[in-house]
C-alpha cells in the first residue's frame, strides 16, 4: 500500500542534524557577538521545522474524499487524525528541545552571560517534556474529547506565540544590545515556528474531520 505522506523518519533525523547545526551557529554568533550569524542559524532550524511540518500536513489536504481511494493511498481521514496531530506535536516538542538547548549552549558555554538564560532554558525544556506527554497521549488515548482540548489548546497556543512575537518587535528586544539579545533571537524563532505548525494543524484537524464524517455518513447504512 502506498502512503500518502512521506517518511517520517528520515524527516526526523534531517531535522535534528539542522537543530544541532542551528545550535552550532548560534555558540559561534554569541562568541563572535554576531546577531546575524544568530539571525541565520535560527532562521535555519525555522525553516527546516516548518518544511517537515508542512510536509507532515500538507498531502492530507487533498486527500481524496472517495472512501475506497483513500484507503487504497494510506490511512482513512479518522485514522490520519490522530497519526498527523501526533507528528505536528512532537515537531512542537522538538522546537522547544531546540529552543531549550540553544540557551543553555550560549549562556553557559560562551563569553556572553545572562542572568534569565538558564531560567529560560529551564522552562522551555519542561515545556519540551510536557509536550512530548501530549504525543505520547496523542498516540495512545485518541478521543473526540482530546481532539476538541486539541484545537483549543492550538489555538490558544498559536494566538500566544504571534502576540509574544507582537510584543518582542513592538518592545524594541529584537533589536537589543544587551545581553538577552541572543535569547531574544531564540524566542523570536519559536514563536514563528509554533504559530507556523499551529496554522499548519488547525487546517489538517478542520479537512481530516470534515472527511471522516463525510465517509462515516457515506458508510452508514441506507434506509
Amino acid at each position: 500500500m502506498a502512503t500518502v505522506s512521506p517518511p517520517w523518519t528520515p524527516l526526523l533525523v534531517a531535522l535534528a542534524t539542522v537543530a544541532a547545526v542551528s545550535v552550532i551557529g548560534q555558540v559561534v554568533g554569541a562568541t563572535q557577538g554576531s546577531s546575524e550569524v544568530s539571525v541565520l542559524a535560527a532562521a535555519a532550524f525555522v525553516g527546516a521545522i516548518l518544511k517537515v511540518g508542512w510536509q507532515a500536513n500538507r498531502p492530507w489536504w487533498t486527500l481524496p474524499a472517495d472512501g475506497e481511494l483513500a484507503r487504497d493511498i494510506g490511512p482513512s481521514p479518522a485514522d490520519a487524525l490522530p497519526l498527523v496531530s501526533a507528528r505536528t506535536t512532537l515537531l512542537l516538542a522538538i522546537g522547544y528541545a531546540w529552543g531549550a538547548v540553544s540557551l543553555f549552549a550560549v549562556y553557559l558555554g560562551t563569553p556572553l552571560k545572562w542572568q534569565h538564560g538558564w531560567q529560560y532554558a529551564a522552562a522551555m525544556a519542561l515545556a519540551a517534556i510536557g509536550t512530548h506527554l501530549v504525543t505520547r497521549a496523542i498516540e495512545t488515548r485518541w478521543s473526540a474529547r482530546l481532539h476538541k482540548t486539541l484545537i483549543w489548546a492550538t489555538l490558544l497556543h498559536g494566538w500566544a506565540a504571534l502576540g509574544a512575537m507582537t510584543w518582542l518587535i513592538a518592545s524594541g528586544k529584537l533589536y537589543s544590545v544587551k545581553s538577552d539579545w541572543a535569547a531574544n533571537i531564540v524566542f523570536a524563532a519559536g514563536t514563528l515556528a509554533i504559530a507556523g505548525l499551529a496554522s499548519l494543524w488547525l487546517r489538517s484537524s478542520r479537512i481530516l474531520h470534515a472527511r471522516a464524517l463525510e465517509m462515516g455518513a457515506n458508510d452508514a447504512p441506507q434506509r
